[in-house]
């Protein structure tokens, strides 16, 4: 499940090791309120978060905005007392790595937010920037238990996997089944999205489907002209199917693979999977399913294994890295 978004946008995930299309994800970052600020200021330390990966200068000054912008509103003279070195410990705190290579980007946001003062922002502060994906605190707060993942943390994880995996990926976005079913919307409304890709020249093809506050996955088989429907909580879902069917139909049209145009699609609708006992897990299920498929291992894994699996994702996505040796 994911909680709600002020928009949802447009545009494709990615496809194999290329650069994925841009989404816009300013566009579903809502306020923050001061339950999330606090989960922040707790360093993120909640959510398991060891990043090692490479931090932008804008997530950096971002982050030192947002610490600004705490003490301003907390305890000024705390702000007033702060120093380049404590914030700097502050950020490693955070960030769970040395940051004296960036010491003179540190110093420099600091002497800034000093002589003009921080800035009011909407959101939380960024954490990681995955492919054009940049992933905030609320974001990852999504990943706590019980909470219902939103499409930044699914969009952010099916990159991981379309730039990880051996074979030739393709996720669209998690708005693109959205806007697809749309009334007086369909095919046309997403013709442009596949552009710069050949759907038919991959190996599989991964579309998160959002339906009634719920996550499922469809995953395409080109080469075997198979799709395959995977539910955590066991239901089928023909429409989808039928129009993944047409939208295939319409896409070699379109992109003159001729092959393609009249194909017959088998269908699955998957048995035996791993259920989710909860109504929260929808969005950690799909990952695993999508991640599992990816690397053509068997979807298999116990209630026991799947309450460490949001931990996990927290530290892949913070480290930019997906863990394969336990699958």
């Amino acid at each position: 499940m994911t909680p709600p978004v002020s928009s949802r946008t447009r545009n494709s995930i990615g496809s194999g090791k290329k650069a994925i299309e841009e989404i816009d994800d300013k566009d579903v970052v809502e306020d923050g309120n001061k339950e999330d600020d606090d989960i922040w200021q707790k360093d993120v330390v909640l959510l398991s978060i060891q990043c090692k990966g490479p931090i932008g200068n804008r997530q950096l000054a971002s982050c030192i905005n947002g610490i600004f912008l705490d003490l301003q509103a907390e305890n000024p003279s705390k702000l007033k007392a702060l120093t380049v070195d404590e914030l700097q410990k502050k950020l490693e705190t955070i960030y769970q790595q040395d940051l004296s290579e960036r010491r003179s980007c540190i110093e420099y946001v600091y002497q800034k937010l000093r002589r003009d003062g921080p800035k009011e922002k909407k959101g939380s502060p960024e954490v990681v920037t995955i492919g054009k994906i940049t992933l905030t605190a609320d974001d990852l707060y999504t990943l706590a238990d019980h909470q219902w993942l939103n499409d930044n943390i699914v969009n952010a994880y099916m990159y991981l996997i379309t730039t990880s995996c051996k074979k030739k990926v393709f996720a669209h976005s998690t708005f693109f089944y959205t806007k697809l079913s749309k009334p007086n919307k369909g095919y046309d409304s997403v013709r442009r999205w596949t552009d710069q890709v050949d759907l038919f020249a991959q190996d599989l093809v991964l579309i998160p489907v959002h339906i009634r506050n719920h996550w499922t996955l469809a995953a395409i088989h080109v080469q075997q002209h198979r799709i395959e429907y995977y539910n955590s909580l066991g239901s089928n879902n023909s429409r989808v199917m039928g129009n993944l069917i047409q939208y295939l139909r319409r896409e070699a049209s379109t992109r003159e693979r001729h092959l393609f145009t009249a194909l017959k699609w088998g269908t699955g609708f998957m048995k035996g999977l791993p259920q989710q006992k909860n109504g929260s897990d929808c969005g950690v299920y799909v990952c695993q399913y999508a991640k599992r498929i990816c690397y053509g291992k068997q979807v298999k894994f116990t209630t026991m294994e799947s309450m460490a699996f949001r931990t996990e994702m927290c530290k892949e996505l913070a480290n930019q890295k997906l863990k394969v040796s336990s699958l």
